[in-house]
């Protein structure tokens, strides 16, 4: 096999960059006979115009030492240009929330997480997934986790500094809902439409966001389909009790909660509201359309699949 060389891009602003870090990850990579060459953007601008330039010149492979932010930045880069199915990403988790590492099977202690994530890398042990892409009136991009309308995309607003935890109880308290149309191509069941008002509502690709919060508990990420999370309508101050099952697993039980295998759906608000794409907020908007990318790009695993 010929040698690979890496592309490593910290990101110094996420809530978990350490230099030594860096440090260990590339001294650990060159111990076992990788080429790795280190990147550290004083931006995501400066991110995604340094990936594009090497994309352009035909590099193809990329290790993220972030979060999920960052990783999506580097993702959507790809795929504007094109060549997110034939790149390979190697997230390396150092970020605040780290969902995305979560949704990959990236845990454990930092000896031997990073033990095992450069045996994965020398093995060769990446895989394609899917993306999900939403449209808006505004804009297109892809996700490589979860994006979210309502609550969730309000909790990051809300948030500012602090933990997630902050910004839900702030926006449990504002209680603030979204109300339209939905028409989704549900697995099995073909198209179906529904009108209400919601709480949040949600595509996730992966089983995990705000920092370790399970909302579905059946999604892979490496599944041709993603899912359509939906919190009707409540009293939202009814929901504190159930915060401790986002972490355990079982919010599905909530009578309000629905969740459908979906390959598409399309979301028509009345108003226009504030969302999130792997823990970015971004322009609010009133009509979205979410699809599976299937096999749209290649992320590293810590275990066989």
């Amino acid at each position: 096999m010929s040698l690979i060389t890496w592309h490593l891009f910290a990101n110094q602003k996420s809530g978990g960059f350490k230099a030594r870090r860096i440090n260990e990850l590339t001294t650990r990579m060159q111990e076992r006979g990788q080429r790795v060459e280190a990147h550290l953007p004083a931006s995501l601008k400066a991110l995604r115009e340094e990936i594009a330039e090497l994309a352009e010149a035909g590099e193809r492979h990329f290790i993220i030492a972030a979060g999920d932010g960052t990783l999506s930045q580097a993702v959507n880069c790809l795929v504007d240009l094109g060549v997110s199915a034939d790149s390979v990403v190697a997230l390396y988790p150092m970020g605040s929330g780290n969902d995305t590492a979560r949704s990959l099977d990236m845990r454990g202690r930092r000896k031997r997480l990073v033990d095992q994530w450069v045996q994965a890398l020398v093995a060769r042990r990446w895989q394609p997934i899917d993306l999900i892409k939403i449209q808006t009136e505004h804009e297109s991009r892809v996700s490589v986790n979860l994006w979210g309308v309502g609550l969730d995309a309000q909790v990051l607003a809300a948030r500012t500094s602090g933990s997630y935890l902050t910004g839900l109880l702030k926006a449990l308290f504002a209680g603030r809902f979204v109300k339209g149309g939905l028409k989704l191509d549900a697995l099995h069941e073909g198209l179906v439409e529904i009108t209400g008002e919601w709480v949040t509502l949600m595509g996730a690709n992966g089983r995990y966001a705000g920092g370790g919060m399970r909302f579905v508990d059946d999604a892979r990420i490496n599944e041709d389909n993603h899912y359509l999370f939906l919190l009707e309508k409540t009293w939202l101050l009814s929901l504190l009790p159930w915060v401790p099952l986002l972490y355990t697993g079982g919010i599905d039980r909530h009578k309000k909660v629905t969740i459908n295998k979906v390959d598409s759906f399309e979301l028509n608000l009345e108003a226009e509201s504030v969302w999130q794409i792997d823990g970015e907020v971004m322009q609010p908007a009133k009509h979205f359309n979410s699809s599976t990318m299937s096999k749209a790009i290649q992320l590293l695993y810590l275990a066989e699949k």
